[in-house]
């Protein structure tokens, strides 16, 4: 014969089996993420989120850089609007806050009116030492560095 036990006591939650909220949450989405996109879309989509969430550690690894860098030479320039001329101005190598870059920008629109000209800022730079015609080095730069 079995040992006695009162009904209420199959019916009270165990503290110890109680899920955690968070827990719950995540297998819920789990499971509509499975049955409305499928597991291979699924997956894909936590991936991005994944690595949207830790892009600070992730930006930081080696080989990173290199791979955005050659996926932005491979994405099309941006088009001007309409019949204007059209500057594109790309980020300056030893400018890292962007005041140069500014102000070249600045200078271009005193100078032109907008109807003539539109100025299209590119997120990428052009590496100096990569380009057909490298700059002259100065003397008074060489000094500096030594």
């Amino acid at each position: 014969m079995a040992p006695w036990k009162p009904r209420h006591a199959e019916s009270r939650k165990d503290p110890e089996r109680e899920e955690n909220p968070l827990e719950i949450l995540r297998k819920r989405i789990f499971r509509f993420l499975n049955t409305r996109l499928g597991w291979p879309l699924a997956a894909l989509v936590m991936l991005g989120v994944v690595v949207w969430a830790e892009w600070d550690g992730i930006s930081k690894m080696h080989g990173v850089s290199w791979v955005l860098a050659k996926a932005y030479e491979v994405w099309p320039l941006p088009r001007g609007r309409g019949d204007k001329f059209v500057i594109v101005l790309a980020k300056l190598e030893r400018d890292p806050d962007g005041s140069h870059r500014a102000l070249i920008s600045d200078a271009l629109q005193g100078q032109f009116s907008n109807e003539e000209v539109e100025i299209v800022l590119l997120d990428r730079s052009i590496p100096v030492e990569e380009s057909a015609r490298p700059q002259f080095d100065w003397p008074c730069r060489r000094a500096s560095r030594q």
